[in-house]
């Protein structure tokens, strides 16, 4: 790899592209086996069967020979990017539908994105000044405030990021979700007021990977693009709700509470690496909620950073001096059920890798001393918190560690009251009916991982709670 490395630098640009192609299951394709054929990229192109990485349905070749520099070689294979944007060989009978590009073409669409960019910048400065929907939002406890969307400067591409040196240039975030973003400065939210995690609601709602969509999710989003911290801390962040219920509340509501709301990859593979937040501190902040009358099947879902990340990179982040504070009860003694989850820093994480992060704030839920399960009634309680993360699936946590009290309350039914230093629960959704042979890397992992915070509830564990 190294040699052939030196021998792409000598080409002038090694991050152009040649051609475009598709990726093709030969095994499957022929009918001879009706199995799913691991159409992967390697780190070397030999007969041995390397681990690789899952290769996007389409994708850049940057060399169309590429074997001719690895004499142990078996056929032809192309140089290409993976997933994540990592170099790697995948073998020519694994593409198909190859076009070819010329300099011409490359120009041509870097003048196109140009175009496309600008087009999108529009649109988020006329979505920074509507007002349309203001009369829905009036009595909600948060107020959506519309700042210009405008920085100190940058263009909100991964190459020149928008930089972000105020508080209202970070709230502007929230009408380009799909740029990319760097602050310039630390950021004071203490004199915001109540803030509305970038994506979501005035009322909470939105962006919280929620079953469906209700009244008040209306105009939430979510997060594709990148944060670069850059060293810098956001302080201050306020979110303070006492009430009977949530605003607009409904059976089966779900309300989310957090600086961003959900984040997911961004919308063209080609710039999965950019899907990042890193280097960045979330400090002294105060999430503190509280509904004595919540309707049934009601879900809060609370985190510093986010509470609900996919196919996501967090790096170098970190919450401290902060709470979040979560006080729940039912509506009435009918049957029904509550839902309460929280992370330090994240809540749900999917297909994402967290990175020598760390949370040193408590998270502290409680619900009222008549709302144990009843499972004689059929009501259900279920609350669950992590350190980290509350929930985990297909994803890496390495080099991380809580040192924040997690106090969670009694619960007489099953996991329903579920407590961790690192992460409360791994899981799968959606898992092959071979997820037991699938290989070690496609599982969650985590590794160089410790917990000194004080973990309370009915089941608890320092590192992991249940899998």
């Amino acid at each position: 790899m190294i040699q052939y490395e030196k021998e792409r630098q000598k080409q002038g640009n090694p991050d152009t592209s040649v051609a475009i192609g598709k990726k093709y299951d030969p095994i499957s394709e022929s009918g001879v086996l009706k199995m799913y054929h691991p159409s992967k990229i390697r780190k070397y192109p030999t007969t041995a069967s390397n681990a690789g990485t899952e290769l996007p349905d389409e994708f850049r070749i940057y060399d169309l020979d590429a074997q001719r520099f690895f004499p142990n070689a078996i056929g032809k294979w192309y140089l290409v990017k993976d997933s994540e944007n990592n170099f790697g060989f995948v073998p020519a009978t694994c593409v198909k539908d190859i076009k070819m590009q010329t300099q011409k073409d490359e120009e041509s669409a870097a003048a196109k994105r140009n175009i496309k960019q600008e087009k999108e910048i529009e649109k988020a400065k006329t979505l920074a000044i509507d007002t349309s929907e203001q009369e829905q939002w009036k009595g909600a406890p948060a107020i959506l405030r519309r700042t210009p969307f405008e920085f100190e400067g940058g263009n909100g591409t991964a190459e020149n990021p928008f930089l972000i040196k105020t508080a209202e240039q970070l709230n502007s975030i929230r009408f380009g979700l799909d740029f990319h973003y760097k602050l310039i400065s630390d950021i004071d939210l203490s004199k915001w007021g109540n803030w509305i995690p970038i994506g979501g609601t005035p009322s909470y709602g939105g962006s919280h990977g929620g079953q469906g969509f209700q009244a008040a999710d209306k105009g939430s989003g979510k997060f594709s693009g990148s944060l670069d911290g850059n060293h810098h801390v956001i302080s201050g962040m306020t979110i303070i709700d006492h009430s009977d219920d949530i605003f607009m509340g409904e059976d089966f509501a779900e309300r989310s509470y957090a600086l961003f709301a959900e984040m997911i990859r961004p919308k063209d593979f080609r710039q999965a690496q950019n899907n990042f937040v890193k280097d960045l501190g979330i400090i002294n902040y105060t999430i503190d909620v509280s509904y004595t009358k919540l309707k049934n099947g009601c879900t809060l879902n609370a985190a510093a950073l986010s509470p609900n990340a996919s196919s996501r990179t967090f790096e170098n982040c970190y919450s401290s001096g902060g709470k979040i504070k979560i006080h729940a009860s039912r509506a009435d003694e009918q049957e029904n059920s509550l839902f309460i989850y929280a992370g330090g820093l994240l809540s749900s994480i999917d297909h994402t890798k967290v990175i020598n992060c760390y949370n040193t704030s408590p998270l502290i839920i409680t619900t009222s001393d008549t709302d144990y399960i009843d499972t004689q009634r059929g009501s259900k309680r279920m609350v669950i918190a992590g350190g980290i993360a509350r929930r985990a699936e297909y994803s890496k946590i390495t080099g991380c560690m809580n040192s924040g009290e997690i106090s969670v309350p009694y619960a007489n039914w099953g996991l329903a009251s579920l407590s961790a230093g690192i992460v409360a629960r791994v899981g799968i959704s959606d898992a092959p009916e071979n997820i037991y042979n699938l290989p070690p890397e496609t599982a969650t992992n985590i590794t160089s991982c410790y917990n000194i915070g004080t973990i309370r509830g009915t089941y608890v564990a320092g590192i992991m709670g249940f899998t």
